[in-house]
């Protein structure tokens, strides 16, 4: 019997990674999308495009013969985050319902490190309110740490430093976050699924850093190590942000960006790398690695 995933946020950063080690793993990927065409254009051939997004429905027929739902689809909250998280949080409902319906035995959702019940963000407290929405005994829920790679907030994040005179710090810099690399989330994920892990895993690695010792990472692989790092009030700095978003004006930081680095927590991860037999790389030389591949193309 072939094995069929159905897979949310296909077209996305860590979905569009996720489904080609799917894919290697020999599950027959049926990607959700919201535009079909753009996704069969730019994504991999292998994959089988159905239409269906977060303010709607899925195309009905993705789920016959269907295994598995791995949900990475988000909608990001860039002007209206109550309103995004609102969306997200009945977009994902409604993915999880057909699935159920459909018979589909197992339902994975990408959740954050930021999901928690001290969360500050929207973005944090939306994942945390999905998290609810699955069977512990049956589904999986997978919290990543701060995830590295060639796409989403790292990469806006890295621009911002290889752009800026200076690397801005909020908060004291002194929060902690925890690492860890795409391709390394992928191979847990695909692990899990492999070995039928059900409940809640977290991927990470095991040691935390500050997050000005993440920046200053993050600086020294772009080739910047003299770049300062200067240190601003987080409530002032928020209170700026959010006037700049009322009027429209855009920048690198938002007032969300700002309160998920407030509420940053470290968790223990040792167990969860276990179960799946995951070793993840170290940050620094999952930096240098991607510093690597962005000199080669």
């Amino acid at each position: 019997m072939s094995r069929v995933v159905v897979l949310s946020g296909a077209t996305g950063f860590i979905g569009r990674r996720l489904a080609e080690y799917l894919l290697t793993d020999g599950w027959q990927v049926r990607g959700i999308a919201r535009d079909i065409h753009a996704a069969t254009a730019s994504g991999d051939p292998r994959i089988v495009w159905y239409a269906g997004d977060l303010s709607g429905q899925a195309d009905p027929t993705v789920w016959r013969q269907a295994q598995v739902l791995i949900h990475a689809a988000w909608s990001p909250a860039h002007k209206q985050p109550e309103k995004t998280s609102q969306e997200n949080r009945e977009g994902s409902q409604r993915f999880f319902a057909q699935a159920l319906d459909a018979g589909i035995a197992k339902r994975i959702f990408l959740s954050s490190m930021s999901a928690h019940e001290r969360a500050l963000s929207a973005y944090g407290k939306s994942k945390f309110a999905v998290e609810a929405m699955l069977r512990p005994q049956q589904d999986l829920v997978v919290r990543p740490g701060f995830v590295i790679g060639n796409g989403g907030v790292h990469a806006a994040m890295t621009r911002a430093i290889e752009k800026s005179i200076i690397i801005p710090s909020f908060y004291g810099g002194q929060q902690l976050v925890q690492p860890i690399a795409v391709d390394d989330l992928c191979l847990g994920i695909c692990a899990a699924l492999a070995r039928d892990v059900t409940g809640r895993v977290t991927y990470a690695e095991e040691a935390p850093i500050t997050v000005d010792v993440f920046y200053r990472a993050i600086a020294d692989s772009l080739g910047q190590t003299r770049k300062p790092i200067v240190h601003f009030p987080g409530q002032a700095a928020a209170a700026l942000l959010a006037v700049c978003e009322r009027i429209g004006l855009s920048l690198p930081m938002t007032t969300e960006n700002l309160l998920g680095l407030k509420a940053l927590e470290p968790t223990f991860v040792a167990d969860d790398l276990r179960r799946v037999g995951l070793a993840p790389k170290p940050y620094r030389e999952a930096l240098a690695d991607l510093a690597a591949l962005r000199r080669a193309t």
